[in-house]
């Protein structure tokens, strides 16, 4: 699956930044994935749950990593979300047919892939999901590494030129897939029309940008992340995820955040 962009993928020699621990199990880990609209009046709730735990997650160091795909199927209310893409309803399709189910509905929440989603504004259910989630031994470790920016041709047209990642992962299964999101947080929008109309939103771990690779047969390799010209970097992060294509369970998983720009001098 591949949004806005076309993504480069390529087998390749890893820098030694990139590492697994041969005698540490994995860390356990949470990837709570909300389906959410700014066009649907019922969703703020439940964004401000996962905004709490965003916050909290990066401030306690906790690897519950949260990502808001915001589907575009209530666009049609009078208010076209601009962070809405039609490949993440798409993927929120994809697990209502694993679970053979056609109903999808804002805002719903998944964590780690499991069997069934959850009304993405019950606090209890979110809590106890990420809480299980974290007491699990995850089957596959995962690492990633940000290199060096890809070189851009016209800088000046370009500010945010690609960010490459680097990937290594061990244990894999044949039914495994990569999963690329690039989110940004502290967002905000002042909501003119539609069922929130009037209202200012707040959101954190937005996906800009999505997409769904093969694994090499290396179990590692290179991935091209293109930027949006309008992301500010330094609310920005790289999170990659592990996936049965088959079941959706979430098997590995990492983060990390994009460089910090230098100060000025």
């Amino acid at each position: 699956m591949t949004s806005r962009a076309s993504i480069a993928f390529m087998a390749c020699l890893l820098p030694s930044s990139v590492t697994l621990a041969d005698d540490k199990p994995a860390r356990p880990f949470a990837i709570v994935e909300l389906f959410t609209s700014e066009g649907c009046s019922s969703c703020p709730p439940a964004e401000h749950l996962a905004n709490d735990l965003v916050q909290s997650a990066r401030k306690k160091n906790q690897r519950i990593y949260v990502l808001a795909f915001h589907v575009d199927y209530w666009d049609y209310l009078g208010w076209p979300d601009r962070f809405a893409h039609k490949d993440y309803t798409a993927r929120q399709r994809q697990y209502a047919s694993t679970w053979r189910t056609r109903q999808i509905y804002t805002p719903q929440s998944i964590v780690n892939g499991g069997a069934r989603g959850f009304v993405g504004s019950n606090r209890t259910s979110l809590t106890q999901n990420v809480a299980a989630a974290m007491k699990q031994s995850p089957p596959i470790d995962l690492a990633i590494a940000i290199t060096a920016p890809v070189k851009s041709k016209s800088p000046k047209d370009d500010p945010n030129p690609p960010a490459q990642i680097t990937y290594k992962v061990k244990d894999t299964k044949a039914t495994d897939v990569l999963n690329v999101a690039l989110v940004e947080r502290a967002l905000n929008t002042k909501v003119l029309r539609g069922e929130n109309r009037g209202r200012s939103l707040t959101h954190e771990n937005v996906v800009r940008w999505f997409n769904t690779v093969k694994i090499h047969r290396t179990a590692q390799g290179r991935v091209t992340v293109p930027l949006p010209k309008d992301l500010n970097k330094s609310n920005a992060s790289i999170i990659a995820y592990v996936q049965d294509s088959k079941t959706m369970l979430i098997r590995g998983a990492d983060r990390i955040d994009m460089p910090q720009p230098k100060p000025a001098k």
